[in-house]
């Protein structure tokens, strides 16, 4: 009896024991810092449907690395795919992507495995989509297009009064920002070229219309003899939604200019110089 009471407290020490004791359980690799990562991923800025896209893997120690995947999201369905990374360099070819507008790309490693640096690495994108014929600028910019109510105020001369114009513009890309043609509800018209650091600028040159004249007699030694050259630079700012120009301020500079034949017969080389202060912002419509 008194042996079977023994057996029995033991028992339920050791039953006590199993529940006091703590669980052991194995810790998570945490991710890896984005600034100690030991691979770098580039793509395209953007796709074309049914084309596939080359996506370049940079690695400064190869040796740093292991179970290294590229997955794709094509269809809702997600497409894994190991990759080697031997060299500085490894470049991965994506199979074709039909899905617009876009899809998502993602690179994963585990880096200095067995260490105690050992982190779990991932870079991911989303690359916009657009179909395989269409034309495109640059998805780094924000795109110019829609009207915009302009407020054109000249410095030099000084004047109190401000035009508000409307201006139009159209791209002449089918996606992202590129050049863009604008018509003014006054007289501005012409291209706007995208500039290295996201702004815009137009240059144009319109037909010879100002006179040139004698200062003394005011007799007109050339009717036609002064063509202006209207330079506009805008700094854009975009909405917070879409990637397209929301705002812009900028400069409108012009001056006249003599033609050849002006100049010829003594004309003043230039003849005027005008400096507007503008400030657009979108309007519906």
């Amino acid at each position: 009896m008194r042996y079977l009471q023994v057996l029995l407290a033991a028992m339920v020490s050791l039953a006590a024991a199993c529940a006091i004791a703590p669980a052991t359980t194995i810790a998570a690799t945490p991710p890896c810092p984005a600034n100690l990562n030991a691979l770098e991923l580039r793509v395209p800025s953007y796709g074309r449907a049914g084309q596939s896209l080359a996506a370049e893997i940079f690695a400064n120690r190869p040796e740093r690395v292991s179970d290294v995947t590229i997955a794709s999201v094509r269809e809702a369905e997600e497409v894994v795919t190991p990759v080697t990374v031997t060299r500085l360099k490894t470049t991965v070819v994506v199979p074709p992507n039909p899905v617009e507008p876009e899809f998502e790309l993602e690179l994963r490693w585990k880096q200095d495995e067995g260490t105690a640096a050992a982190c779990e690495g991932s870079i991911s994108y989303t690359i916009p989509i657009i179909p395989a014929g269409a034309t495109a600028g640059t998805p780094l910019a924000p795109r110019l297009v829609g009207k915009f109510r302009v407020f054109e105020r000249s410095v030099n001369p000084p004047r109190r009064q401000v035009v508000k114009p409307v201006w139009r513009f159209k791209p002449q890309c089918r996606y992202f920002a590129c050049a863009t043609t604008v018509r003014s509800s006054l007289h501005l018209h012409g291209t706007f070229q995208l500039l290295a650091n996201g702004g815009y600028e137009l240059l144009t040159v319109r037909p010879p219309t100002a006179a040139c004249e004698e200062v003394r007699t005011h007799r007109i030694v050339l009717r036609r003899a002064y063509r202006e050259v209207v330079q506009v630079r805008i700094e854009v700012t975009k909405g917070p939604a879409v990637n397209q120009v929301d705002g812009f301020v900028g400069t409108i500079n012009s001056h006249y200019e003599a033609t050849r034949r002006a100049r010829a017969r003594g004309c003043r080389r230039n003849a005027g110089h005008f400096v507007e202060r503008i400030r657009g912002r979108r309007i519906q419509g």
